[in-house]
This record gives structure tokens, sequence and C-alpha cells, in this order.
């Protein structure tokens, strides 16, 4: 079992994080900015415009302005004036293939392992790992990148994220058609939950550490290492997955990504074993992830943070909830999570079929629906008349569709 490691406050500086966010799913880094902390200081006030989201075009054409002006002068903040020109373009700009040109000059011209180098090499790398069109050339430079960090700051936040995107390398992509290696992607996520336990990155690494065992045993590769010969075997690699989530979520249920280690689980469950005591599991894993696992009241695990949902399709989680639960019997569940889709989810285009599921195959009017879609759509935050007109919207769409079904 994976043991609950002490976590290490974090330590931020205001561009890292800001770097962080635009460049890490579910990091918050603890390094230092690469400026200096000084305000007077025309660099620090360009690295405080280009890190605001919300930076107008004035605004960045003066932050550009200022990098340009430093650029030109010579000095020792050249290489940081390139980084943020690189990141201006991630944040603002064109993207990552217009980046890249400017995360190599500030490699190029800062001071080998310095905080520049150091976040101008990760920029390059992940420059790499998201060109389009994709290819193993492009995939394999950015690998390059990622170990080199690795390799020469091995203690650095930028590292620990290079192994995640080193473990993602290594488990395959389909644009390759080149088979996973599951092993190597394994050592790289255990390589963070072992040496860096107070990395923000530890719950990703658990996921992705997690996820190797349920891919594998979902869709093993020909090709692969060591294929999966038996069905058996596949169920094995799938429940090893689960039981590193499972462990994981036991001790740390309120981590964000708790909804996603929740879906795959119940992603488990439910594809890889045809029976109601699986399904049942699927159920309440979903409900975990989505925070409602109480709705079972007894034998609840610990929830997902209903903050965090954000992080997962909640459509997905809603229909599976429902239909899970139509088939388990479970009328109630079904019922909240159909309405869900209409009330909630609508925009994902299900809301008519899940009318239909529950007044065509489980048997309710209208008439029976109508107290919750209002319940729902008020805890929304719909007035009345918004919600007396969506009403008349659904029931209107509902006869139409009843009406085209052929007997």
């Amino acid at each position: 079992m994976l043991k609950c490691p002490n976590r290490a406050p974090a330590r931020r500086r205001f561009l890292s994080a800001a770097f962080a966010a635009a460049f890490c799913f579910a990091s918050t880094l603890f390094c230092g900015s690469a400026a200096g902390a000084d305000g007077e200081r025309p660099l620090w006030r360009a690295e405080k415009i280009i890190a605001r989201s919300d930076a107008s075009p004035a605004d960045l054409g003066t932050a550009l302005k200022i990098c340009s002006q430093i650029i030109s002068g010579g000095g020792k903040d050249v290489a940081e004036a390139w980084l943020l020109k690189a990141q201006a373009e991630c944040f603002h700009g064109r993207g990552t293939q217009s980046a890249l040109p400017f995360f190599e000059k500030a490699t190029a011209l800062a001071p080998p392992q310095s905080a520049v180098w150091i976040e101008g090499l990760f920029g390059q790398g992940f420059c790499l790992y998201r060109a389009e069109p994709r290819s193993r050339r492009t995939y394999l430079r950015a690998q390059s990148k990622f170990e080199s960090l690795v390799v020469q700051v091995p203690d650095s936040p930028f590292a620990v994220r290079s192994l995640i995107f080193l473990g993602r390398i290594a488990e395959g992509e389909p644009e390759w058609k080149t088979p996973p290696y599951y092993t190597l992607a394994r050592a790289r996520y255990q390589k963070i939950i072992d040496e860096q336990p107070g990395s923000p990155l530890i719950h990703e690494a658990v996921l992705r550490l997690a996820a190797t065992h349920i891919k594998e045993g979902f869709a093993p590769h020909p090709n692969s290492e060591a294929p999966l010969p038996t069905w058996k075997d596949r169920q094995t690699s799938v429940q090893n997955g689960i039981s590193i989530l499972e462990s994981w979520l036991a001790e740390h249920p309120d981590n964000e990504l708790a909804s996603a280690m929740w879906e795959y689980a119940g992603n488990g469950y439910l594809h890889m074993w045809d029976d109601k005591a699986h399904h049942a599991k699927a159920l309440q894993s979903y409900l975990c992830a989505t925070g409602d696992g109480d709705m079972e009241k007894k034998g609840t695990p610990p929830l997902a943070n209903k903050k965090n949902i954000n992080r997962v399709n909640p459509s997905y989680l809603y229909w599976q909830i429902a239909s899970l639960a139509e088939k388990l019997k479970k009328r109630k569940i079904a019922l909240e999570y159909y309405c869900l889709m209409v009330t909630e989810a609508a925009r994902y285009q299900k809301n008519l079929e899940a009318l239909l599921r529950m007044t065509e195959q489980m048997g309710f009017s209208f008439e029976e629906i109508e107290p919750q879609l209002k319940r729902q759509w008020k805890n929304l935050g719909r007035s009345d008349e918004e919600i007396d007109l969506l009403i008349a919207q659904n029931r209107e769409g509902l006869w139409h569709a009843q009406s085209a079904t052929p007997p």
C-alpha cells in the first residue's frame, strides 16, 4: 500500500505560481521566481502584467516593450526578458509553437541550472510536448528536455513535473502507433511518490500510476513489453489500479484529483466486470466522484469535494450514475441524476433522452418528475419565471419525442 506522505508547506513566488497554473495541470509549484523581488525593476513590472490572466492588450504591449528594451540594451536581465516574452506567448499570444524559440533563447543565455535556465528548459519541453501536428520526433525532443531537468536539477519542482511528462510519454501515444512502456512509466511516477512526498504533484503521480494498471487491463497492446494473455490477468491489472486509488483516497479524501480518482475506479469496476456486485461498486465510486456518496446511506467511502467535480466531465458521471442506478433498481438515485441531465447538464444534449428514460423505461409521469426539476433549477439560482418557462419547454419537447416514437 502507498504510504501517506508528510506534505511540506508550499513556498511560492509570484511568477512561478502563474507559470505553473498555465503549464502544469494540478500543480502549484513552490520554486522562486526568476525575477527579483525589487518592485522598482522594470522587468518586475512586466512580470506582474504577464502573469495576470486579465491583462489588457495595452498592458501586454507595455510589458513586451519593456522586455524588448532590455533585450536591445543587453545586460544581466536579457535571458529573463526572453523568458517573459515566451511566457507572454503562452499566456496571451499565439501559443506554444511561437513561444518555443523564446524559451530556447532564454535557456541559451541563462547560466546553467539557474532559475531562468530551469524554467526555459521546461518551457521548451512543454512546447515540444504540445506541438502540432504531433510526431514521434517532437515527443523525443521533449523527452530529452525533461530528462535533462530530472538529471541536472532533481530537486526542482520543474523536475518533478518533468517526471510526470516523462511518464505520460512512456505510456505511449496513439499518434505514434508504438507500444506503451508501462513499467517505465510506473517507475517515473513511483519516483515522485517515494522521493518527493511534499510535492503538490504527488496526487497526480498516484493517479497516473493507477491509470497505467487500469489502461493495461482495458486494452493491452499486442506489442507491449508483456501483453496480458487472459481476461483474468486483465481484471487483476485493473483491480491493482483500483486498489492503489482506493488506498490513497482513504488517506487523502479531499485531494484536488479525488473526483478523477473515483471516476477511474468506477470505470474499472463497470467495464471489467459484468455482475451486480461490481456494478454496485461502480455506482458508489461515481457517487463519490460527485460528492454524493452518502445517497447510499451505508458503507459510504470518503467523498470527493464537490468543488473539484469540474476536473471531470459531469455529464458523463451523471449519465453513468443514472443508468447504473436504474439497472440496480435504485430509483431515487436514478431519478435524481436523470433530472440533473436535464437541469445542470442540458448543454450536453442528453436532456431529452434522460426525460424519455424516466418516462418510457422507469414509468414516471412528467408530473412526478416536475418537482425534482424545479428543486434542482431553484438550487441553480433560476427565477420562478425561468423555471416555469423551462418546465413548459421540456414538457413540450417530451411530448413531441413521445409522439414521434413508434409503438
